[in-house]
Order: C-alpha cells, then sequence, then structure tokens
C-alpha cells in the first residue's frame, strides 16, 4: 500500500512536470552556429525571476549582429526599443513571447528588433541581433563591448507575477553550466528585417 503511494506522487509529479515544460525546445540562435554561455543560473546578474537566465556570447563582441531566433512557438506580447548600451538596471531591447500555458521567454541586450507586439511567430523566426543594449558588464572595449543574448525563461502566476522557468532540456542540452559552448539547432525559417 506504500509503495502505491509512492508511484502515485511520483506519477502526478512527472505529469505536472510534464504538463509544463516545452518539448522541443531549441536554442535562441541559428543552426550549426556555436556560442559560449558567459554567464548562467544564478549568475552575478541572474537573480529572482532570472535565477535560470542564460547569456550567450563569444569572445568580445564576435556576436554582435547574430540572428536571434525564437526558440519555440508563440506570440509577442512585449516589444522593448531605443535603449542605449550603458542604461543602468535595464534589459536594453528586448521582446518577450508567450509559448502557451504560461510560459514566457525573453531575448534581451538586442541590437535591432525585428518583430511587433501582437505578431504570432514560429520557432526559428528572427526576433532580434544580438547586441549590446542596457546594463551590461564586461572587461572588452569598444563599440561591441559586452555584445551578449540574454535569455530567460518565465512561468506567469495567476497574479501576473513571473517566476523563473529553467529551460531545460534545450537542443537535447542539460544541466548548463557558464562556460559550456553550444552548438544551435534551431533553423531559421525566415530571413527578417527590422521594424519600423
Amino acid at each position: 500500500m506504500k509503495n502505491k503511494k509512492y508511484i502515485l506522487i511520483f506519477i502526478f509529479l512527472f505529469s505536472f512536470f510534464i504538463a509544463f515544460a516545452i518539448a522541443g525546445l531549441k536554442l535562441p540562435y541559428e543552426q550549426n552556429k556555436s556560442l559560449n554561455i558567459t554567464q548562467g543560473y544564478d549568475g552575478v546578474s541572474h537573480q529572482k525571476t532570472d535565477f535560470y537566465a542564460l547569456d550567450f556570447g563569444k569572445e568580445c563582441g564576435e556576436a554582435y549582429g547574430l540572428p536571434v531566433l525564437a526558440s519555440y512557438t508563440g506570440k509577442v506580447i512585449t516589444v522593448s526599443e531605443n535603449h542605449k548600451v550603458g542604461e543602468t538596471k535595464s534589459y536594453g531591447n528586448f521582446v518577450l513571447i508567450d509559448h502557451g500555458n504560461n510560459i514566457l521567454s525573453r531575448y534581451a541586450h538586442l541590437k535591432k528588433v525585428f518583430v511587433k507586439e501582437g505578431e504570432n511567430i514560429v520557432q526559428g523566426q528572427q526576433v532580434g541581433e544580438i547586441g549590446n543594449t542596457g546594463t551590461i558588464i564586461t572587461s572588452c572595449i569598444g563599440e561591441t563591448r559586452g555584445t551578449h543574448l540574454h535569455f530567460a525563461m518565465y512561468q506567469k502566476q495567476t497574479d501576473g507575477t513571473f517566476l523563473a522557468y529553467k529551460p531545460e532540456p534545450i537542443s537535447g542540452f542539460n544541466n548548463l553550466v557558464a562556460g559550456m559552448t553550444l552548438a544551435s539547432d534551431n533553423i531559421l525559417v525566415q530571413k527578417s528585417q527590422p521594424q519600423g
């Protein structure tokens, strides 16, 4: 009888996890491109709702201007533009996408934004370009200093607040940590132009 209880609890928890997990979640950049995780979970600036955020980049600006792709199908609910490099407490230019089931993703510090609010998008659609707008921490110098993509996922609560959501598995990867280099399998479905 006791074992049945544990089995039922396990089935419930497993079903709960599956209900909120996104099957087929992809890295937010192009197939066959490799980027480094420059800051992982619980990094210096990854706290509270961004606890499970990941920063993707390369050495001192090499990722500047690379396409940022939707990690999953959804609807754009927020676009924030016209931010500058060095703004304090800022995601810079960013896009927030609702994937359904109260799961959202944010793509921040963008150079350019390629989508608009209310737009339905598909996985692999270009939402912007990697940049360095907003708050950046870097020892690099030059125009592209601090270039990276801040990627975070959230679970929206009934009161409208967000909880950090762990984006795993993503493109088949688990146990993500700073220093890892990940090759993407996210296929660019259409080349986009900046909105405006």
